[in-house]
């Protein structure tokens, strides 16, 4: 059985046009080539870290996403899973990995039947040389399929702008208090499933990503949307 990397690896190589051939494991296929049916973070082999204890993963779990299923094997829960990747740093075994999207975004591309765009995070441009620049990393897009290239620090912009009017609105006294900051969805999950008793204090607004997919989906509703950035959680 060919592992879940050579897998990967030889259908990136070959596209979305044919199935790889020979020996695989029809889980790890499904998951690359649908992610949405399953959790931000897949098992990808069978635990062997013993069941008389919790392993490694299950302790680094600050959202209680991971559960035994009958085999004593890690199940990771969808609804609760976040996708902060503690578990997978701390599996000993390398059974746990960050799901994979490109397969369905390469498909998109392909078959061209809408427009797709490329929500890019601000730390592309630091990620590069002086040599890259946003029209050139706009102009790669675009000649692999992308219909064009948005920066998503535009839209961090105008958030920030918008939670500045609402610390305005709120904080009056000393007494006053408000959690800052939309952009995280690991940081807004610990406090809704840790700290709920703060959940009024954070601010009524979408991330930067949400705002910019929303605004391109008022421009072009039959468009999709593909955030690329350093955050896997996003």
């Amino acid at each position: 059985m060919r592992s879940f990397r050579e897998l990967y690896e030889q259908m990136l190589r070959e596209g979305t046009g044919s199935l790889p051939v020979g020996a695989f494991d029809p889980h790890h296929l499904d998951c690359l080539l649908n992610p949405d049916r399953y959790p931000p973070v897949w098992r990808i082999g069978h635990c062997d870290c013993g069941h008389e204890q919790h392993a490694p993963c299950e302790q680094a779990c600050l959202f209680d996403a991971l559960k035994r299923d009958a085999q004593g094997n890690i199940a990771v829960q969808n609804e609760t899973c976040t996708g902060c990747l503690a578990c997978v740093e701390r599996c000993a075994q390398g059974k746990l990995t960050a799901s994979r999207d490109i397969m369905p975004v390469l498909r998109r591309l392909v078959q061209g039947e809408q427009p797709v765009y490329a929500l890019i995070a601000p730390a592309f441009i630091g990620q590069f040389s002086q040599d890259v620049t946003p029209g050139r990393l706009r102009a790669a897009f675009k000649n692999i399929g992308f219909a064009g290239m948005i920066e998503v620090a535009l839209f961090a912009d105008i958030l920030t702008l918008k939670e500045a009017f609402e610390f305005d609105h709120h904080i009056h006294t000393d007494n006053d208090f408000m959690l800052a900051s939309c952009c995280c969805p690991i940081w807004i999950a610990m406090i809704r499933k840790l700290y709920n008793q703060l959940v009024g204090y954070i601010p009524p607004s979408v991330s930067p990503m949400v705002a910019c997919g929303r605004a391109i989906k008022r421009l072009y509703p039959d468009a999709a949307t593909v955030f690329i950035g350093p955050c896997f959680a996003k």
